[in-house]
């Protein structure tokens, strides 16, 4: 079968009213597949065994990178976490035993859809 009539029998297996976005999601799947099915053939893949030591090995080296475990970049970088205090070093209100901080409020829709307004 020639792309064209597989591109052909993919879009007539769509419903009709179809939209274009999910007619290029189709083409882009067969365009991948075709490409990973190529590499296939031409040896082009890696061993389970080969992918899973190199993700090892990279968590290792991640482990003892001297910034400590899971720390990249240059020493000293680093965000340091404070308890009680924002960014910027500004503290934190305290919250009131067994209460949960409340989002900020925003600009924008109301999730009440416009009820409940104070006048």
């Amino acid at each position: 079968m020639t792309r064209k009539e597989q591109i052909l029998s993919m879009i007539g297996r769509l419903d009709d009213d179809v939209s274009y976005d999910r007619v290029l999601y189709h083409l882009e799947v067969m365009k991948r597949v075709e490409i990973g099915m190529e590499q296939a053939a031409n040896g082009q893949v890696h061993d389970l065994e080969e992918v899973f030591d190199e993700l090892l090995s990279e968590d290792a080296e991640s482990q003892t990178h001297p910034n400590g475990p899971g720390k990249t970049g240059p020493p000293g970088r680093q965000a340091v976490h404070r308890p009680g205090l924002a960014k910027g070093g500004r503290k934190l209100p305290a919250l009131a035993p067994g209460r949960a901080a409340k989002a900020p409020k925003l600009p924008g829709k109301r999730r009440d859809g416009g009820r409940n307004r104070q006048s």
